[in-house]
């Protein structure tokens, strides 16, 4: 497996999660605010995480 692959794989992975997590706040039980506030936090990681690996997509893209 190069890592290509297993960057757009863990990409993939990171925004199935993070619709998961925005559906969560949306629709799901959320039960008072600090429950609201650690979903969002889970989020914002998420989005970081994303960044990152799209960073280092886009990095390998420039080495190639």
């Amino acid at each position: 497996m190069d890592g290509l692959y297993i960057c757009e794989k863990l990409l993939k992975m990171i925004r199935e999660r993070k619709k998961a997590t925005m559906d969560t706040l949306a629709y799901g039980a959320i039960t008072d605010f600090t429950n609201f506030k650690e979903v969002r936090a889970r989020i914002t990681e998420q989005e970081y995480l994303e960044q990152v690996v799209k960073n280092l997509l886009e990095s390998k893209e420039d080495n190639d």
